[in-house]
């Protein structure tokens, strides 16, 4: 993510927002009178941050800093401005504190503006890795230009796989010391394994924050989250319980990608990470965000048996493709858990190719959802389950706009629908209907640089696609979720598949390939080959292959074609190159000259009976990107 030192100064910021341009400049330009420090690369970045007396400027020169103990900022006003390229890197580090947080702040009206922060990580599931933490009691914090990346669980302990837990940011409000005035702006989250716990969190006793213009992707669990009731005790009052909720903030201009528990082993396979989630926030304003491949795109709902999520307000947003799950859900999801109440949807978009727009779980009192679109081209927008009374339903006002009759009430109004334009690069939908719609969904802010590095004018992976059949796929593939740079004249890469009389081949629809394969002595490691064309390194540097396996623990291997000199790729597995479910698991393999021409795929099958000898590997796509 590109970025750069902003110039101190209402009247320079003013002209900045003015014309959509900030400007690169040193630190020289931008310091301001007072006590100030400079860091450089070689300082103990850690004691000279946490030493700083309050009132002070530190400014970080660029370059890359170790990781050796926590940067603690305890004292109040204190300002960390750094230079582009400035990161703060806990890779090879052993970490022993049970919440070991890369940057920690206590004090009131702190600034962090550009330190990048990465590579913590522990396999020890009593450990939590953290970038960015805020603690009880802190006022006035802004977290801003930041990356936080590479941070979270290494996957080894099976015996404890479920007590894995790491964040990426986390505001944690304690119930008798409240956060108040946070902002999280502009900040790129991304490449997180999380075990149990969520990307960007806004945790208890928080009142008021903003979550603005942040980019969140490709973490293996939650996105951004706004937690209440976690800290209840019966040692506090009532009054002081209910403090022990998120409130008062707005979630806005918002692009959350790639968010999936699916091949998160805490999960066992269950794909249920929402891109946006509260659970047992109140007085939330959810606007203007863009969320794209999710196992959820929004889910407001309470883990907690008796309390509600309640006064969300969720508006002009896009939620699209969001469909492990449902592209938004609201409820507690089992009779044990709590509920949703008094919340409000309006002018948002779900578009969905598979499983609902709109899921009805436990909810209570009086919820709204009008005026919105809902477009599915294989199922009915609309899913009550079990745990949703009849009563509370009806209580609901549900008014929408849908792409098919449905049963479930007759007040939506039924649209023509001829067909759908998706602009993952833009963040825009554009639907070709009897109705015009182009005052609903997000209008995403394209200056936020986190925000994909959204171009306005440039698009990319852009589909045209009916309401009631889904988009056949050939077996060539170029589909590219992920921004790369705009060429008339660049040729798309594509891939072709081969494999060895050791599989059965069947060519299944949408272009995925299933190879049945089965136990044959000591000769069980056969590759399928997956040849590339026209790869331009320039333009990509990432190839994203989604497999499912017939059965969990299934050995699998990818390399590269030198046999001499293969790497594997095994760092998306559950341990030891095994597929951790039988759901679909999307691999990343970094893009290099010795693997542009293609890969091998191997498989290892098992003489267990209770798979009869016999397991299948399906491809189901290979798309290319860029990170």
């Amino acid at each position: 993510m590109k970025k750069s030192i902003k110039r101190i100064g209402s009247f320079a910021l003013a002209s900045c927002i003015a014309f959509g341009v900030l400007s690169n400049v040193s630190l020289g330009e931008v310091k301001a009178a007072g006590t100030t420090k400079d860091v450089y690369a070689g300082d103990d970045i850690a004691a000279i941050i946490s030493g700083a007396a309050a009132g002070t400027t530190i400014y970080v020169h660029s370059g890359e800093y170790k990781y050796k103990t926590p940067i603690s900022i305890k004292n109040n006003n204190i300002s960390v401005i750094c230079e582009e390229g400035t990161v703060l890197n806990g890779e090879n580090v052993t970490v022993t504190s049970s919440n070991e947080s890369m940057v920690k702040i206590y004090g009131d009206n702190v600034v962090i503006d550009n330190l990048d922060v990465k590579g913590l990580k522990s396999s020890d599931y009593n450990v939590v890795p953290v970038g960015y933490r805020v603690c009880g009691g802190a006022d006035h914090v802004t977290i801003k230009n930041c990356e936080v990346y590479n941070i979270g669980c290494d996957y080894k302990d099976k015996s404890n796989i479920d007590e894995y837990n790491a964040h990426g940011i986390i505001v944690s409000g304690e119930v008798k010391s409240a956060i108040t005035d946070v902002t999280i702006d502009n900040c790129h989250v991304h490449n997180l394994t999380l075990g149990q716990s969520e990307s960007l969190v806004l945790n208890g006793n928080v009142d008021g924050f903003k979550v603005i213009n942040n980019l969140v992707e490709n973490n293996d669990n939650i996105g951004i989250d706004l937690i209440g009731y976690e800290k209840q005790s019966s040692k506090n009052t009532a009054d002081q319980n209910e403090l022990d909720r998120a409130r008062n903030g707005r979630v806005e201009n918002n692009v959350v990608r790639n968010i999936s528990s699916g091949s998160n082993p805490t999960y066992h396979g269950s794909k249920c990470a929402g891109g946006i989630y509260v659970d047992g926030g109140t007085s939330i304003t959810i606007t203007n965000n863009y969320v794209e491949n999710s196992d959820i795109g929004l889910e407001l709902a309470s883990e907690h048996k008796g309390k509600i999520t309640d006064l969300i307000t969720v508006t002009n947003n896009t939620f699209v493709k969001n469909q492990g799950f449902n592209g938004i859900s609201i409820g507690g999801c089992e009779t044990k858990n709590g509920s949703t109440g008094k919340c409000t949807f309006t002018k948002n978009i779900v578009y969905n190719e598979k499983n609902h727009c709109f899921n009805f779980q436990q909810i209570e009192g009086t919820n709204e959802i009008t005026d919105n679109v809902f477009i599915n081209t294989a199922s009915d927008v609309y899913e009550k389950e079990s745990s949703c009374s009849s009563k509370a339903l009806e209580a609901t006002k549900i008014s929408n706009y849908i792409s098919r009759k449905t049963s479930f009430t007759t007040k939506d109004t039924v649209i023509s629908v001829k067909s759908v334009n998706i602009d993952s690069r833009n963040c825009t939908i554009t639907i070709n209907s009897d109705k015009d719609f182009s005052g609903y969904g997000a209008k995403i802010v394209k200056s936020n640089e986190a925000a994909g590095n959204l171009e306005a004018g440039k698009t990319e992976n852009e589909q045209t696609t009916t309401p009631v059949k889904e988009e056949e796929k050939t077996e060539t593939g170029n589909t590219n979720n992920t921004p790369v740079e705009e060429d008339e004249d660049a040729v798309e890469p594509t891939y072709k598949i081969s494999a060895p009389s050791f599989y059965t081949v069947k060519k299944l629809s949408g272009g995925a390939q299933q190879f049945t394969f089965k136990k044959t002595g000591k000769t069980n490691w056969k590759h399928i080959t997956v040849d590339f064309t026209d790869v331009d390194l320039d333009r990509y540097n990432k190839a994203y292959i989604t497999v499912q396996a017939s059965r969990k623990d299934l050995y699998l291997g990818i390399t590269n074609k030198d046999e001499d000199d293969p790497i594997f790729y095994r760092n998306h597995w559950s341990g030891n190159s095994k597929v951790g479910s039988t759901g679909e698991v999307t691999i990343a393999i970094d893009l290099t000259e010795d693997n542009c021409d293609g890969l091998y795929i191997y498989c290892d099958a098992t003489t267990s009976s209770t798979y009869k000898k016999s397991q299948k590997l399906t491809i189901k796509s290979i798309t290319f990107g860029r990170e």
